[in-house]
Formats: structure tokens, sequence, C-alpha cells
């Protein structure tokens, strides 16, 4: 007995089911059939026309393969943008005024393991991070050189416990700072 046999025959709903109207149909495949429901007349309005599939191809140097699919593009344009690399903004220690709140994320051998760092905090929650500024600061502890890695962009000692607190919930450390 094969699971062909005990599967339920395949049913062609028609276009007007609601749903499937807007639903995305698969491109044609080589040695492939797609079978399709022939579509209800037109409606009274058309709607806007949408753009070619080239122009966000273009835009994002894609190419789409077996034509266009403007729910597709639209999807990758957006992916795009929001996976594109985020943009990190270094702050210089010595620009920041007292009274200025940080977090500090951690203490490094290296400022090459301090910027490492950031970038894996960054891909695993990138939201946390992208209006934040990367501090990458020397310090010297007992003869030892060091890296402090902290982030800068609260406006109030709150916003900082905060931003901790939802770290510390995921294993990352945190520590809310104040420049004095």
């Amino acid at each position: 007995m094969s699971l062909d046999e005990d599967a339920p025959a395949l049913q062609i709903l028609p276009s007007s089911t609601p749903g499937i109207a807007r639903s995305p149909i698969p491109r044609r495949r080589d040695g492939t059939r797609i079978a399709v429901a022939p579509a209800p007349a037109a409606p009274a309005s058309t709607p806007a026309p949408t753009p070619a599939p080239t122009q966000v191809a273009a835009q994002v140097g894609a190419q789409i393969p077996g034509g266009a699919d403007p729910q597709a593009e639209q999807l990758l344009a957006e992916l795009v943008t929001r996976l594109g690399a985020p943009r990190v903004t270094d702050i210089d220690p010595a620009s920041l005024t007292p009274g200025t709140r940080l977090v500090q994320l951690g203490v490094y051998d290296d400022e090459a393991a301090a910027r490492n760092a950031w970038e894996t905090i960054t891909a695993r929650f990138p939201s946390f991070l992208e209006s934040r500024g990367r501090i990458v600061e020397p310090a010297t502890s007992g003869g030892r050189v060091f890296y402090r890695l902290r982030a800068a962009g609260f406006s109030d000692e709150p916003e900082a416990r905060r931003f901790c607190t939802m770290l510390l919930a995921e294993n990352v450390d945190c520590i809310p700072t104040l420049i004095r």
C-alpha cells in the first residue's frame, strides 16, 4: 500500500473562492503542468498597474527567473531592505559627556573581539541595536589592557535598564552605566 492510495483526491478550487484570487500561483517548470481554474470576468474597476518586475529586480540587483510576479518582487525588495547590512555608528569614547547613559555589553582582550561580539549580538537581536551607537573603549586595570563594549543612545536610566532586562532574559551580559 503506497501513500498515494491513502491521499484524498486533489481538487482545483475556482478563483472565486475567497483568498484564492490573491494567492500566488507557482510558476510553470519544465516538464510539469499547472492546472488553474478559469478566472471569472474582470470586475468593473481595474486595479492600479503594478511596477514591472525588472524595476524592482534592478533596484536590488537580482534577476527573477520565469517572468513577472509583483507580489514576490515586493517581498524581495522588503527583505533586501530589512536584511541589508546594518549600519553601525562608532562613537569615540572621548566625545561622551558626563551624564551620558550607556550599557556595557562585555569586556574583551582585544578590540577585534569586542567588535565581533557587537556583530554577534546584532545578528541575534537586530532590532535591539539598530539605533544604538557602538563604543569600543580601551581601559587598563592591574597593568592589563582590555576593551569595553558599550552601546549608546539611551535617554535615561530606566530606558537603559529596560534594554538590559531584555538582553539579560536572553542570557546576554548587559550592565547600565553612566559616564561621570
